[in-house]
This record gives C-alpha cells, sequence and structure tokens, in this order.
C-alpha cells in the first residue's frame, strides 16, 4: 500500500495519514458526489471491512473509510479510547482531509455508537445516519451477565486483536455512558438495519432476538427513524449483504435536505 503524509487532496484513492488533532490516521477517500458517506467499523474491524459497499456507492456519493487509532497503520495515541475522543478525532480528520460537511455516517456494530455520539456533538455536519446491527448499549452488559464465560473468553481474545480494541474495551463503560447521554440527535434521516440470522455463540436465536428488540427500542427514541430487517443476514451485514447498506446511502443521498 501507498501511504503519505504531503497536505491532502478531497479525492484521494489510496491510504493517507492524516491529523486527528491527538495523533494520525489512515484513511481512504474515494469516488465523488455529495453529502459524503463516512464509514465507521465494528469494534475490532479495519476499514477493508466495507470494501464491498464502497464499491456500490462510490460512483454517486464521495466515500470516507479509515482506521481508529490502533488499528491497521493508525498509530496508538495515550488519549482514552472513548466515543466522544474517537467521534472528536473523527471530525478533526475529516476537516484535514479537506471533506465537506454534511456527512452520511454510518456504523456498524460498536460503530454505531461512535456515530450516535459524533452526530450529537456536531449535529449541523450530519445529513444522515445510518446504523447498521448498532450495538446498543445495553447489549454488553446484557452479555456480560446471560453468558459470563463467553464474555471472558471475549475479553481474552482482544489480546490478539489489534491494541485499540483493547484500549476501547477499557472504555467502554464510559462509552457506554457518553450513549446514554448523547441525544437529541439531530433532524436527518435515520435508518437501522438489524441483522436476522442466528450467529451462535455471541448471536443465539434468543440472543438475536434480544438484539433486535434493543436496536427497535433505539428506533422509538429517535423521531422519524426506520428500521429495517436484512433478511438471511447475520451480524456481518457489510460483508455478507452490502447491498442493503449501499442501497439506504443512495437513497438517503439522493433525498433533498430537509426532506
Amino acid at each position: 500500500m501507498l501511504f503519505s503524509v504531503f497536505p491532502l487532496l478531497a479525492q484521494v484513492t489510496v491510504p493517507v495519514m492524516v491529523n486527528t488533532g491527538a495523533g494520525k490516521v489512515e484513511m481512504v477517500v474515494s469516488g465523488s458526489g455529495r453529502p459524503a458517506a463516512v464509514f465507521e467499523s465494528g469494534f475490532s474491524d479495519t476499514y477493508e471491512y466495507w470494501d464491498a459497499v464502497v464499491a456500490s456507492v462510490s460512483t454517486k456519493v464521495q466515500t470516507v473509510r479509515y482506521n481508529r487509532a490502533g488499528f491497521g497503520h493508525s498509530p496508538m495515541t495515550d488519549r482514552p479510547r472513548t466515543a466522544v475522543e474517537i467521534a472528536t478525532e473523527l471530525h478533526t480528520a475529516l476537516a484535514n482531509a479537506n471533506v465537506a460537511s454534511p456527512y452520511i455516517l454510518v456504523g456498524h456494530s460498536a460503530g454505531g455508537m461512535y456515530v450516535r455520539v459524533f452526530a450529537h456533538l456536531f449535529p449541523a455536519d450530519v445529513a444522515g445516519i445510518v446504523l447498521v446491527d448498532p450495538a446498543p448499549e445495553a447489549f454488553y452488559s446484557m452479555l456480560a451477565q446471560e453468558d459470563p464465560a463467553l464474555w471472558k473468553m471475549m475479553q481474552e481474545d482482544l489480546k490478539n486483536s489489534p491494541p485499540g480494541a483493547g484500549a476501547q474495551m477499557n472504555e467502554n463503560d464510559k462509552t457506554v455512558e457518553e450513549v446514554k447521554a448523547a441525544f437529541p440527535l439531530p433532524k436527518v434521516p435515520v435508518v437501522v438495519i438489524s441483522g436476522t440470522k442466528a450467529q451462535p455463540p455471541v448471536f443465539t436465536p434468543e440472543r438475536r432476538k434480544e438484539m433486535t428488540s434493543l436496536q427497535a427500542a433505539l428506533v422509538q427514541q429517535m423521531p422519524g427513524a426506520q428500521h429495517v430487517e436484512a433478511t438471511g443476514c447475520g451480524h456481518n451485514i457489510p460483508g455478507d449483504c452490502p447491498s442493503i447498506i449501499s442501497d439506504t446511502i443512495l437513497k438517503m443521498a439522493a433525498k433533498p435536505a430537509g426532506k
């Protein structure tokens, strides 16, 4: 891969290192058309996770993928990896990358928490929100209480994950509190996409139902939000069922502002 620390253009097709105010992150900006779609990956994922979605939408809208601190080639920072910190760093990076707002924010799993906090902190810079099988703030405590052995195994697995993942988990309780406080959200289109397929051990049939129920409750907290079920898709919707995400983004991008 090619990397650059030179001043950025608004369109690049290779990873560049962008200043966040707390360090630098690896970012790929591609495509053209507004509003730009900005992708926030799941808890332990890198930006490549969005490749299939980006391939479908970057002919119509500008797209931004990046790796949070401690993932890929983005160095770790000593700043706490809370949702507020992550959202603030992304906001600064987008400005430094000359990506014009407002943005359609697209967050998968834990990325949905970071996207919600971004939208709350910077409402004027948000054109729409797509939450892809988002992790509701109650999900982590629910999982730890229902299956302590699985939860312990997942914490152990973090030791083999990128360092950013462990740092995020160290601050996850704080992140959950920040997400709970991240209301109101801007009055923009919001779509919540839920997986439907069980994927044990984390998403047993019972827990899949609980997850979808929590997501439905989240939709009720956001006036005008739409709830869509991705039939036949599990949690990994960006990789397994990218078309439902790309279709949602393009419909949202085509919608006149304020409608």
